[in-house]
């Protein structure tokens, strides 16, 4: 990382000119790509990360108090560091339901569906069966067409 800790001070404290915010932004995407180059993150989601963590760390420019932090790299890295970490997180909790739900798990004896139906969202619990029926039922079908008012068929 080629980022001089005295500079981004200097840049820090001249964040008002307008040139100087774009250099430091430069240096938080710099931070921000070196973080998520050492946790090895996916290159299609690597910009994602980055572009949260430097607009995370640009709503964070006026929480930052030189006289705690010696230093303005060392607060916005953590700031940094930290956001990436938590989209880490959210990103491994996601696949983990995604698993979940996926996976033929013949031990769980119920399957979650929701249906759609009046444009309310209803989650039912049933027994399951060896085959999980994809589309509504003819009589859902037809109560969704009269309550909407249309005279076109939902299709399958």
């Amino acid at each position: 990382m080629n980022i001089d800790k005295k500079e981004m001070e200097k840049l820090y404290n001249d964040r008002k000119d307008p040139e100087k915010m774009q250099q430091l932004l430069s240096n938080f995407y710099e931070m921000g790509s070196q973080i998520t180059h050492h946790f090895d993150i996916a290159y299609s989601k690597r910009d994602d990360y980055i572009q949260s963590a430097v607009i995370l760390s640009w709503k964070k420019l006026d929480k930052y108090d030189p006289t705690k932090n010696k230093y303005a790299f060392s607060y916005f890295y953590q700031v940094i560091r930290r956001d990436v970490m938590d989209n880490m997180r959210k990103e491994k909790k996601r696949n983990d339901i995604a698993k979940m739900i996926s996976s033929d798990d013949s031990r769980n004896d119920w399957v979650k569906n929701i249906k759609f139906f009046d444009h309310n969202y209803e989650v039912v619990e049933h027994e399951a069966n060896k085959e999980i029926q994809l589309g509504m039922k003819k009589e859902l079908r037809e109560n969704l067409n009269h309550s909407i008012g249309k005279s076109e068929k939902v299709s399958k």
